[in-house]
């Protein structure tokens, strides 16, 4: 008898495991279904929508830093569609950036992917070419911040410096371009004759 009320006790705690670890898998799944349906709607879904099936994924996996930078996409399109609302839009794209940072800061891909972001966070308007005309003070700052520290972390990447060469002379940053041609000088002098960060 004892045997036996161990053997359904240890059934029944396996079950509850089981469907544990099976709800988790789920909702991970289901927030990573929510992400690509955003990313695939970024361009020609509604904007309610996209950013409804971003926010469903990061509410149902708070600790992926891409959903955040998806969410951080969709304020960039909203710059576009809600011009009356960009400080906003710009708002959200700064939250969401900072918050995938702070997820994982390691994570060399969320730093190169958010670069552009970046960009588009420093630009006044998206519409207009870039250059110091169209710097926006209120958010360039962050901008600068954020590349100065991926410049600093990453010192030895030629991706990143190249990457962060080609925004920062969009918007006109030239003493920071020059640190950073500088830079792939000595990393990777061949970059300089054929990349588009330094043409």
């Amino acid at each position: 008898m004892e045997k036996s009320l161990k053997r359904k006790l240890l059934l029944i705690l396996v079950w509850i495991v089981y469907s544990l670890i099976f709800c988790f898998l789920m909702r991970m799944y289901v927030a990573d279904t929510y992400y690509k349906k955003a990313q695939s709607l970024i361009e020609t879904g509604s904007n309610n929508i996209v950013f409804n099936s971003a926010s469903k994924a990061i509410s149902l996996n708070p600790y992926e830093p891409n959903y955040y930078r998806g969410q951080a996409k969709v304020f960039v399109v909203r710059l576009l569609t809600y011009t009356d609302r960009n400080r906003e839009a710009k708002l959200g794209i700064l939250t969401n950036l900072k918050k995938a940072y702070e997820l994982n800061p390691s994570n060399l891909v969320t730093i190169r992917n958010s670069i552009p972001l970046y960009y588009f966070l420093a630009v006044k308007d998206i519409s207009l070419t870039s250059g110091e005309e169209n710097i926006d003070g209120e958010f360039v700052t962050y901008t600068k911040d954020f590349f100065e520290m991926a410049k600093n972390r990453y010192w030895n990447d030629a991706g990143v410096i190249s990457s962060l060469a080609k925004y920062e002379k969009k918007l006109g940053l030239s003493n920071e371009y020059e640190v950073s041609v500088e830079r792939i000088k000595v990393l990777r002098p061949d970059l300089l004759e054929w990349h588009e960060s330094f043409r």
